[in-house]
């Protein structure tokens, strides 16, 4: 089975998911894992779940030649080295941004350090207040920033998505079901997109699937 790192402690409602289709490993001894705490152990990982505090750069990658996820629970980019990443193939898919606010930021941010690129955002609204539309109003402001947006609307939830896919423009689309999601993202996504998949949970492992249909999509 294929190993997944985790660099702080991570609630069971959260990683039991990823533990279904990986070996999760994680550290258990307070606050983030320490850097050679981190070295050592995705030495054969193909998935790294890292915190702000996390600093992935060229060292960290060269360690860890099989990994091909990086995901990060918290809001922003900054500690993420992205050119290193795309060298090697990696693209940074997951955010935890999931309030309007966070939202913003983090395309904001990867905006600023990335300039002209353009950015695909991808948001489940996971959380319980987001399920329920109470942020809804201001999800139209915080996802303008992106060049491309892609609403995931998921069973059970209380609300219609098309109305912010509305407001967005033509940029925008609404996707429910999965594999219809990854498709489209497959057959639209071109050299040099940045693709923001944004979630606080696991999003139907849409990571990885996106990832495989990319790889296995024709050059």
């Amino acid at each position: 089975m294929q190993r997944v790192y985790v660099s702080a402690f991570v609630p069971e409602d959260i990683v039991g998911p990823l533990r279904s289709v990986a070996a999760v490993g994680m550290w258990d001894g307070g606050g983030p894992a320490p850097r050679e705490v981190m070295l050592q152990q995705v030495v054969d990982c193909v998935g790294l779940l890292s915190m702000l505090v996390d600093t992935i750069d060229t060292e960290l990658l060269d360690t860890a030649p099989r990994l091909r996820v990086i995901s990060q629970m918290s809001v922003g980019l900054d500690n993420v080295d992205l050119e290193a990443c795309e060298v090697r193939g990696i693209r940074v898919y997951d955010d935890f941004a999931h309030h309007p606010t966070a939202v913003a930021t983090t395309i904001d941010g990867l905006r600023r350090r990335d300039g002209g690129r353009r950015i695909v955002a991808v948001l489940e609204p996971r959380s319980n207040t987001m399920r329920l539309g109470h942020h809804r109003a201001g999800l139209t402001t915080a996802l303008a920033g992106a060049d491309r947006v892609w609403l995931y609307q998921p069973t059970g939830l209380g609300w219609n998505l098309g109305e912010i896919a509305g407001s967005l423009g033509g940029k925008a689309a609404v996707a429910d079901d999965l594999p219809t999601l990854v498709a489209a993202l497959t057959a639209e996504l071109k050299s040099g997109d940045e693709v923001l998949i944004m979630s606080n949970r696991g999003f139907g492992g849409l990571h990885e699937k996106l990832l495989q249909a990319l790889r296995a999509a024709p050059a």
